[in-house]
């Protein structure tokens, strides 16, 4: 059996100069949650855990990051914000930034541990299972294998932004429509526009 489970607690909050603080506050006190200072665990077999995504979301819905996505903000997505939107990528631009910021945090956790993986690994060979630098060397590699899971998990996700789903396709998928992606569809859309406008063209 490990001595330690591979798991670390990484904590966020939501920027205290941030324009839509008392609405990001109301959305995560619905559901239990913290804006100040708020833990998650995460480990090597479940490295990006669905609310941890979700509050890295939250923290960059609106401006200054992602202006165009501060409508869900308003009250009239209060009961469906949480559980259903920010569950999913919103928008191309605030997924790119939460994914960052679950980087930086994840990096910043790694170079805060001390050692590498090979130091980890010789303490627990060599030293007696109940010293100090036993149990030390335990916790380190233990968190080490979580964060750098999450690590390999986001730096995936960053590379894989053009094949993710966002709000906006989500709700034109769901209005049986679909969007214009590319120059040659939309200069079909411009033709077949064209041709509606002759057709209803009357010679008196």
């Amino acid at each position: 059996a490990e001595p330690v489970p591979p798991e670390a607690s990484l904590r966020f909050g939501v920027a205290d100069d941030d324009p839509n603080y008392d609405e990001k506050v109301d959305v995560l006190e619905r559901v239990g949650l913290s804006a100040v200072e708020q833990g998650f665990v995460v480990s090597e077999a479940d490295p990006l855990p669905p609310d941890l995504l979700a509050y890295l979301r939250l923290c960059h819905l609106g401006p200054p990051s992602t202006p165009s996505d501060a409508f869900l903000l308003e009250a009239l997505f209060a009961d469906d914000l949480w559980r259903e939107h920010l569950q999913q990528p919103v928008s191309r631009q605030n997924e790119a930034a939460a994914l960052q910021l679950g980087h930086d945090a994840v990096t910043s956790a790694l170079g805060k541990l001390r050692g590498d993986v090979q130091l980890d690994l010789a303490s627990l060979a060599e030293a007696p299972r109940e010293s100090v630098g036993y149990r030390c060397a335990a916790v380190r590699y233990a968190e080490r294998r979580a964060v750098s899971a999450a690590a390999n998990e986001l730096r995936a996700a960053l590379g894989s932004l053009d094949g993710l789903e966002y709000y906006q396709e989500r709700r034109l998928k769901l209005l049986n429509l679909t969007p214009v992606e590319t120059e040659e569809e939309l200069e079909a859309l411009r033709s077949a526009g064209r041709r509606t406008s002759d057709s209803s063209s009357y010679d008196w």
